[in-house]
């Protein structure tokens, strides 16, 4: 799972948000609103690092293993994100998500962390496929590529065209004729786990810190000034 906390811990840069937070005698309510709007900073800069798919740190993320899959990285995950209030944490928030499935997504990508799947958990989770329907475009260019050929009698094998071979597979067949191909083996495998690479789009650097520490100390002074602080 993931989230940024103000109150929060773990770097300089977290530190010197905090520290402008103590600069401030305000009860718990007042700190709370202030970590809000340190909140929101954040969240506005992670939403925009996804829509210019770059990192907080202005790196491009790395890109997807399967280069046809097209189209902008973990846009869900930024619609979402949101600033969260925890007023049992001396007047803090975080930064995250309210749906735990998410945050923990978002935590994967963050940080690059890899996940332990097996076929029951992946069936749990994606459901169980028709294998008696038509194979899809996807396996029937796989078999392409994997140099797959019809056999015939009398005849050089000839390639099939991806039409024909979602006309004479099923999903099921071309499944078990590309892993006998790829791995020379009946059976799948039993477990594996899927790594992502990292792509830590929520954060601060050290120049933003200092960026967001002034801009919430001239807010504090004016809202002092009109007496709302």
């Amino acid at each position: 799972m993931i989230g940024m906390k103000f109150t929060f811990t773990g770097s300089n840069t977290n530190h010197l948000l905090n520290r402008q937070l103590d600069a401030f005698q305000h009860d718990v309510r007042a700190r709370q609103k202030h970590a809000r709007g340190l909140g929101g900073y954040i969240s506005s800069d992670a939403k925009k690092n996804i829509r210019d798919q770059k990192t907080f740190q202005g790196q491009a993320f790395t890109p997807r293993q399967m280069r046809r899959k097209k189209g902008a990285m973990l846009r869900g995950l930024g619609k979402r994100i949101t600033v969260i209030s925890k007023a049992g944490e001396g007047g803090g928030a975080i930064v995250s998500w309210r749906n735990g499935l998410e945050a923990g997504i978002a935590g994967r990508q963050q940080w690059g962390i890899g996940d332990d799947w097996t076929p029951q958990r992946a069936r749990s989770i994606r459901g169980v496929p028709d294998y008696k329907a038509p194979c899809t475009p996807k396996q029937a260019m796989a078999l392409s590529q994997a140099g797959y050929t019809r056999t015939r009698k009398g005849k050089p094998s000839m390639r099939m065209s991806v039409k024909d071979m979602q006309a004479a597979f099923s999903l099921g067949q071309a499944a078990l004729i590309l892993r006998i191909m790829r791995t020379g083996t009946l059976k799948g495998k039993q477990n594996w786990r899927d790594t992502v690479p990292a792509r830590p789009f929520l954060g601060v650097t050290e120049a933003k810190a200092q960026e967001y520490s002034e801009r919430l100390a001239r807010k504090i002074l004016q809202n002092t000034r009109k007496g709302k602080a």
